[in-house]
């Protein structure tokens, strides 16, 4: 008995019909009202030129045995073909075109999602908050026209012959403290060297730092855009001795981190916020359109100076630098030599 009676109930009344059924089953409906169910299987070892088939009607939702007639062999060999020409044209054909039809509204609605996507990593991309959260200015000439060059903060910059080096401080001085003693050592004389330094008796955090997406600092831009690498070195805050990494030069920033660890420093990729992957970021604004920031926190840049202290005049004095100072610049530089020498 066939499981797909509805099938079986849509069968015409009048007439000789068949259809196949989902379970691989054929239907005969003859004009008396009676409905026989053949399967392919059966068919295949009749043999004589007539034979009996148990014949069943549809009876209130019900199948019973009715009669049993004669069925020619002919018949049954075109119950065969047809039955062949279902099951192996035309429901694969439906089923080819269901597949096809799944596949390209599945493709469609990747393309839609992808697109979405795109759109909104470009809003992502192209939107800079300005100032951004903590800040006080947006730009540098807002900055400048409130705060005095010399007075309250100052530029130092060096250019070496090989301009396409550049490491930068721009929240030098007493904005995070260390960053410029940093970035100049690093960069020796052997590469440009850029800080911008808050000299303001306090607050120079919350009144002289400028996000690295909005620093448009003239001499700062003109150092970047001509340089090929670029390696801007921040203080971050944090109790644990630290070095988070980021920047959109992978190649160097790996190369960074494993001379950092391997001279004990304990390196750790840089959260979302610290990251340095915005192109419009001062770091990324190379010509190859990529940098390394370093984050480092207030603890590993205290681990610099002996007893920890980082005020104005113990950072400023070299002989208060620890062994570690040393150890930590030039592991940068070997890194930045073996990039070179790699030609990365």
């Amino acid at each position: 008995t066939p499981k797909d009676t509805t099938s079986i109930s849509r069968a015409s009344k009048g007439g000789w019909f068949f259809r196949p059924l989902m379970n691989g089953l054929c239907l005969e409906c003859l004009g008396n009202g009676t409905r026989r169910v053949i399967s392919p299987p059966t068919l295949s070892h009749l043999t004589s030129r007539t034979q009996f088939i148990s014949t069943e009607s549809y009876t209130n939702g019900s199948f019973s045995v009715r009669s049993r007639l004669r069925f020619n062999r002919l018949q049954i060999l075109f119950v065969r073909s047809i039955n062949k020409l279902f099951l192996e044209r035309v429901i694969p054909m439906f089923k080819t075109k269901l597949i096809i039809g799944a596949v390209t509204l599945a493709a469609s609605a990747a393309a839609i999602t992808l697109l979405l996507q795109n759109n909104s990593f470009s809003r992502s991309v192209s939107s800079v908050e300005c100032p951004a959260e903590g800040d006080r200015f947006c730009t540098f000439t807002e900055l400048s026209e409130v705060y005095e060059e010399g007075e309250d903060w100052e530029i130092t910059k060096r250019e070496s012959s090989d301009s396409r080096v550049l490491v930068s401080a721009i929240h030098g001085g007493g904005i995070e403290q260390v960053t410029s003693q940093l970035a100049d050592v690093v960069a020796g004389e052997e590469y440009s060297f850029y800080t911008f330094k808050g000299k303001l008796t306090s607050g120079n955090f919350n009144n002289l730092h400028i996000s690295s997406v909005n620093f448009d600092e003239p001499q700062a831009l003109t150092m970047a855009k001509e340089a090929s690498i670029h390696i801007s070195i921040h203080g971050a805050e944090g109790e644990k001795k630290k070095t988070l990494v980021g920047g959109l030069n992978e190649n160097l920033r790996s190369l960074i981190s494993e001379h950092l660890e391997a001279s004990g420093f304990y390196v750790k990729e840089a959260p979302e916020h610290l990251d340095g992957d915005h192109p419009k970021n001062i770091v990324n604004e190379t010509k190859t359109g990529q940098g390394v920031q370093l984050e480092l926190t207030r603890a590993q840049r205290k681990a610099f100076f002996e007893n920890g202290k980082i005020s104005y005049s113990s950072r400023n004095d070299v002989s208060n630098q620890t062994e570690a100072f040393k150890e930590y610049t030039e592991a940068i530089r070997a890194a930045l030599k073996e990039y070179k020498e790699k030609n990365l």
